[in-house]
Formats: structure tokens, C-alpha cells, sequence
């Protein structure tokens, strides 16, 4: 009884066996008569690697034959070459992976019926699918439309059984060729270009541009060798990763793209660690088009039209790509800063502790204290200093001479403490008779056209770098009381304000009580910061700038007594000022006085020095150009 049972298992097994093995080889025998879905292919139809639509209502595009190489994206090879819609052959894929069917019947039952495939239009038919695995092909064939329902008609591969379908497979691979064909045009992942090569074909001159990517930076390699403008190249390739087909090209208008495309105007290559790209572009005949006629060199038969405006810098590329930025340091390595014009020269220098320091010129030079804000804006100047135009790279004496670059009007110097880093030495330039203002490093050919007023930032005077602090070494200490104030008016020397009065100050009167104007002016005055430093000396008589001489209008003269120190000499300040001039501005100067003040100079207000002044002095009438200024910067 036990050995027929296990006889019986075994051929059940065989059974399952032969039919599992028949199913696996013919995927049309998985169609059970009532199932909802036609099941004519399974999961494998997404590995089909051939696919091709035969249909008379394809006109010219008849037929449709697509290839999909190994690890490649799908290829249209017939009717022309070019990369297929992968969304659009998906579609496909699984439309016919999923086709639902309303009925079914088998090829043999109409032919019992006195019926052929002629009935259904099958015989021949509209419309044939075939797809492919390697060497084997399956066919699917579409009749005619069912007389209610509208549905279709479909023959299986196996050419035995017969499906009412849905017509939207049908409409799908009727579609036009827009649809079939993919809108990318160059489709080498960003982060695979290694390089880019342009040739650019300027009224039959040929410049051949090249660019190369180290780690995150680009650089120029040809036609010269200095940094790119990473940013600026990275935009640009995304832009060109963007670029879309705007129209493929009839057979008239796709003669006339070949002919010209035979010298195109920019022909530009991505080159990737596997594979590389080129693209041909020119202008059509007809001038003042949008768009430009293109071809990819991997299918030279395919013309078509892009839009010109990716492409409108390219023409410029040597130019365009090129770093602006052509001084590279580390501000925080730099320790030695000079700056010569004519007779002319600063010297800063930084100390262990980060300060800087300047020398001030005289018959015995001396190292003053400098504004470090004035130097990182000198440093953060060149830094950020941007070329307008690249006029020579490899200059002649002539060409040096003809620039004012032979003799420079400036030269600035920046060197770091090491022996090993050779200083920058930057030179600036301007001709006879000209704005334009050039420069050049010395130890490179390049020449620069810079903005004109590059040097106005960099100023060779001393002066501009020194403490804006008018007592750096011998402040007035913040506990010292105020002593005396006096306000006169120049030059009639008119005592507008004097406190204590002289008829009171004795030295059995009480402490004087000053009005709290005049005590919050005097606490400020204690570490009275310029605005900006003259240049020229300073004059007893007028303010000079620049631009401008003005009188003095009023001279202060404060007094501070040590605490403590009741025996002690006073320290005293005299400012000369004069009246405020639009608004927010006004000119000041010290005079020495009791050894405290640095030296006579002449100098502008910050703007909270001007505030303070204006609640103490006798009030004017404001300019009617007057507005409230921001905040002071410093």
C-alpha cells in the first residue's frame, strides 16, 4: 500500500514538473479563459532588449526598430538614430506586462465556426509589435476594432488564441515620433565630467579652449594656464545637462542644418571617465534666429535645433570661464603689507599678538599703532578684486610701456613670514591720457584691466592706516574728572561757552556741576576715534582736504584732573572744528597739547562725535539736504 502511494506522489510530480518546465518556455499558456488580465508576457518583458513597431498608419516612421545594449539605455536605430523616450518605452513595458482583456476565444474555435483571422482583421493586420531577447522574437499583431465596446482585436504570439484588448496599447505605439525620440541632448552625468574641450570658430579663427577639474576646482588649461571659475563652470554645465531638443529637423530644413554644421561655429566635448560627448552647433542662414542647429557627433545623421541662449557666453569662453579673481592668499598668513606711489610709502607690519602697527615717516621713523579694520579692508580689497577685461597675456616690453606698467604708478607688496612663500607683488598701470587703469603680478605675464578706482582703496599715505584713536599711548583715563570746558567761536575768538566761570573759580568754591551735554561730550572726547585722516598737515587756520579748504568756526579746550592726584599736572585737549556741513558731515583737528595728542592732525568726525557736538553747540539751522545717517561703520 506504501510503495503505490509513493508511486502515485512521483508521477504527480512529474506532471507538475513537465507543466511548470512548458509554461516557463511558452508565456502565452499562463492565460486562464476568465482572467481579467491577458498575461500574454510576465516580469521577463522588462528584460526584452529588441523592440519594433510595423504599422502603415506610422507613415514615413514605418517601421519602428529600437535596440537596448547591454547596461545602455534603449536606442531608436530605424527609421534614424537616436536615444529613445525611456518613459515612453516603459509605458510600453508595462502596458503590456499588465494588458487587461474583456474576453478571449482560441484560434481553432473560429475556424470550427466557419470563420478565418480575415474576420477579425488579423490576417492582416494593422498593426505588429515584436519584441526581442537576444536571439528570440515574439510578435503580437493588432485586427481590427470590435463592433461594440471598442475594443481591439489581438493575436498572440502563439498565434492560437485571440483577446478583446483595450485600444490605449494601441494608441501608445501610435504615438508620434516626438514621443518615441528623448528631448535630452547631453546626458553625461555631471558628476562624470573630468574635463571640457571647445573649439570656437570666430569668422574662420580657430581657438581651441580646454578645461580640466581637479578634485572641487577647475582650471584653464589651453590656450593659457590659470584658474577657472569653478561656480561659473558648474552653472554652465548644468545649464548644458539642461539643454532639450526644441525640434528634429524634416528632410529640406536637415540639408541645410548639414551643410552648415560641416564648420560649426562652437563644437564642445564633455569628456567623462568612461565615455565622452560632443556637441556641433552654428546659426542658421536666416540671422536673428532663437535657436541654433545642432548635432551630436555620436549621430551625425540626426540634425535638430536648440535654444541659442545656453550658449550665448560659450562664443567667449577663454574670457568668460576665466577666474576674475586673480590674487590668491591666506589673509591670515600675511605679516608685511607695503604700498610705494612716487614719493610716496607704507609700511605695516604685524605683530605676534595679530595687531598691526605702521610706520610713520619722518627724519626717524617710528612704528605707531594701525587700525587693524583699515587693514583687513585693504587685504579684503585685493582679495576681492575682479579683472574687467583680460587685454594681454603675454605682453611685449612695448605693450608694458604702452599701459604704464614699465614704470608703475603703484606697487603693493604682500609677504607672510615664511621663506618658503615667495611675496605677491602687484603693480598697477595707466597710460597717458587714460581712466583705464591696468595691473600685474609681477612674477606672471598676465595683464589685468582692473576698476579705476581700485587704487583709491589702496592708499599709500601712512596716515590712512594709523589708530583712529587720537590718544593710543597716552589715553586720558576713564575715572579723571573734567576740570574745565571751553567752547569759543574762530576766528573772533568769541567765548560762547566757559564753565567754570571765572568770576566763580576759586579754590574755596564748591565743584563745578557741568550740564550732562557737556559731561556725555567730554567722557567721548576722552577716546575721541577719527572718521578718516588728511593727508595734508594740519593749519592753524583752515581745514584742507583734498577736495576742499574751510575755516575753522570753533576751537574747544577741555581740562581733566588725575583722581587722586591733586598735585598732579592737568591734562588737557584743543580741537579745532568746524560747522557742520550737510548734514552729516565735519571736519575736525587737534593741536597739541600737554604732550597727550600724537601730533596735529586733521581729520572727519564719526558721526556719534558730530551728535554729541551738535547738543553743545549754539544750534543752525540744518541743511535741507540733510537725512539721518546710518551707523557708523567702524
Amino acid at each position: 500500500m506504501r510503495y503505490r502511494i509513493t508511486i502515485i506522489l512521483l508521477i504527480v510530480c512529474a506532471v507538475l514538473t513537465a507543466i511548470i518546465f512548458k509554461l516557463d518556455q511558452d508565456p502565452a499558456l499562463l492565460n486562464p479563459a476568465n482572467s481579467g488580465q491577458a498575461e500574454i508576457f510576465g516580469p521577463e518583458i522588462q528584460l526584452a532588449d529588441y523592440l519594433q513597431v510595423r504599422s502603415p498608419l506610422l507613415g514615413e516612421f514605418n517601421p519602428r526598430t529600437l535596440q537596448k545594449p547591454k547596461n545602455q539605455p534603449w536606442q531608436i536605430v530605424e527609421p534614424m538614430r537616436w536615444p529613445a523616450n525611456p518613459y515612453h518605452i516603459n509605458q510600453i513595458l508595462n502596458e503590456l506586462q499588465f494588458l487587461p482583456k474583456n474576453y478571449s476565444f482560441t484560434v481553432s474555435s473560429i475556424l470550427k465556426a466557419d470563420q478565418t483571422l480575415e474576420t477579425y482583421g488579423l490576417q492582416t493586420p494593422r498593426l505588429q509589435l515584436t519584441l526581442g531577447w537576444g536571439n528570440q522574437k515574439q510578435t503580437i499583431e493588432f485586427g481590427s476594432p470590435t463592433e461594440m465596446g471598442g475594443k481591439t482585436y489581438l493575436l498572440c504570439p502563439n498565434r492560437e488564441h485571440i483577446y478583446a484588448i483595450s485600444q490605449q496599447l494601441e494608441k501608445t505605439l501610435l504615438q508620434s515620433a516626438v514621443y518615441w525620440r528623448s528631448q535630452e541632448v547631453l546626458t553625461l552625468p555631471i558628476i562624470d565630467v573630468n574635463s571640457m574641450s571647445l573649439q570656437i570658430n570666430d569668422s574662420g579663427n580657430l581657438t581651441k579652449i580646454r578645461l580640466e577639474k581637479t578634485e572641487d576646482a577647475w582650471d584653464l588649461v589651453a590656450p593659457i594656464k590659470t584658474k577657472a571659475n569653478t561656480p561659473l563652470v558648474n552653472n554652465s554645465l548644468n545649464h548644458l545637462q539642461n539643454v532639450k531638443v526644441m525640434q528634429f529637423l524634416n528632410t529640406k530644413t536637415a540639408a541645410e542644418a548639414q551643410a552648415a554644421l560641416l564648420k560649426p561655429l562652437i563644437r564642445i566635448t564633455l569628456h567623462g571617465t568612461r565615455n565622452s560627448q560632443t556637441l556641433h552647433l552654428v546659426e542658421p542662414l536666416e540671422s536673428g534666429k532663437p535657436y541654433l542647429y545642432a548635432k551630436l557627433e555620436a549621430y551625425p545623421n540626426t540634425p535638430f535645433t536648440v535654444s541659442i541662449t545656453p550658449f550665448r557666453n560659450l562664443r567667449n569662453a577663454q574670457t568668460y570661464f576665466r577666474q576674475k579673481n586673480f590674487l590668491h592668499f591666506n589673509p591670515a598668513q600675511i605679516s608685511n603689507i607695503s604700498v610705494v606711489r612716487n614719493d610716496l610709502r607704507t609700511t605695516l607690519q604685524k605683530l605676534e599678538g595679530g595687531d598691526w602697527q605702521v610706520q610713520e615717516p619722518g627724519e626717524e621713523p617710528r612704528w605707531i599703532a594701525a587700525e587693524n579694520v583699515q587693514v583687513q579692508k585693504l587685504l579684503a580689497s585685493l582679495l576681492n578684486l575682479q579683472a574687467i577685461h583680460f587685454p594681454n597675456d603675454a605682453p611685449s616690453q612695448e605693450d608694458l610701456q604702452r599701459l604704464g606698467l614699465e614704470s608703475p604708478l603703484q606697487t603693493l607688496t604682500l609677504s607672510t613670514s615664511s621663506e618658503e612663500t615667495p611675496p605677491i607683488v602687484l603693480q598697477f598701470g595707466r597710460p597717458e591720457n587714460d581712466e583705464t587703469l591696468y595691473a600685474k603680478l609681477k612674477d606672471t605675464p598676465y595683464v589685468y584691466e582692473i576698476p579705476n578706482n581700485t587704487t583709491d582703496k589702496l592708499p599709500a599715505q601712512p596716515i590712512h592706516y594709523r589708530l583712529r584713536r587720537l590718544l593710543p599711548n597716552n589715553p586720558i583715563p576713564p575715572e579723571a574728572q573734567l576740570r574745565t570746558f571751553t567752547l569759543t567761536s574762530l576766528p573772533g575768538n568769541k567765548t560762547l561757552i566757559q564753565l567754570p566761570k571765572p568770576e566763580t573759580e576759586t579754590e574755596t568754591q564748591p565743584e563745578t556741576k557741568f550740564p550732562k551735554e557737556i559731561q556725555d561730550l567730554t567722557e567721548h572726547l576722552k577716546t575721541l576715534s577719527a572718521k578718516d585722516f588728511m593727508p595734508h598737515p594740519f593749519q592753524p587756520k583752515f581745514f584742507q582736504s583734498p577736495q576742499e579748504q574751510k575755516a575753522w568756526d570753533y576751537q574747544i579746550q577741555a581740562s581733566w584732573k588725575r583722581a587722586d592726584e591733586e598735585n598732579a599736572e592737568p591734562i588737557s585737549l584743543q580741537l579745532y572744528l568746524t560747522k557742520r556741513l550737510k548734514g552729516t558731515g565735519q571736519f575736525g583737528a587737534t593741536a597739541q597739547g600737554a604732550g597727550h595728542a600724537p601730533s596735529q592732525l586733521s581729520f572727519t568726525l564719526q558721526q556719534s562725535t558730530i551728535d554729541l557736538l551738535d547738543k553743545v553747540i549754539p544750534k543752525t539751522p540744518l541743511p535741507p539736504e540733510y537725512r539721518k545717517p546710518p551707523p557708523d561703520e567702524n
